[in-house]
């Protein structure tokens, strides 16, 4: 199709160009594919320096995933396939983290503060799953 544009526009690529790149646009490409939600919330909680475990169980055809962050549960989901569960509770645990960072943000630029507040340090645990 490209070559007949090319032909029909007397040897013009930018008039082909013109045709095809809005065919480009939905493209997925490595900077618009979104990160996988797993591994989003681990690299969020390594820069927080906060630790994130997964547990697991599975009741009849049923998998159940908790996520806990700094051993507070965050993210629960249910599934019958284990990591879709993984990925619905990781999702989960980003929603509810993102708003409250965003709260955090909001009642810090209210306070004025000097903007150390959310940062921590401490211990990270990073277990996979269990059960």
């Amino acid at each position: 199709i490209a070559g007949a544009i090319f032909l029909d526009k007397v040897l013009d690529t930018a008039k082909v160009w013109e045709v095809f790149q809005p065919l480009l646009q939905p493209m997925v490409t490595p900077e618009t594919l979104p990160m996988h939600p797993v591994r989003e919330l681990q690299e969020r909680c390594q820069q927080q320096a906060e630790g994130l475990e997964y547990k697991a169980s599975r009741t009849g055809n049923m998998a159940t995933v908790e996520v806990f962050v700094d051993g507070v549960q965050i993210g629960f989901a249910q599934n019958p396939q284990k990591k879709m569960a993984q990925k619905l509770a990781a999702r989960n645990a980003l929603v509810i983290l993102k708003e409250k960072e965003a709260e955090e943000t909001k009642a810090d630029g209210m306070n004025n503060g000097d903007g150390a507040a959310g940062k921590k340090n401490g211990n990270q645990t990073f277990t996979r799953q269990t059960g």
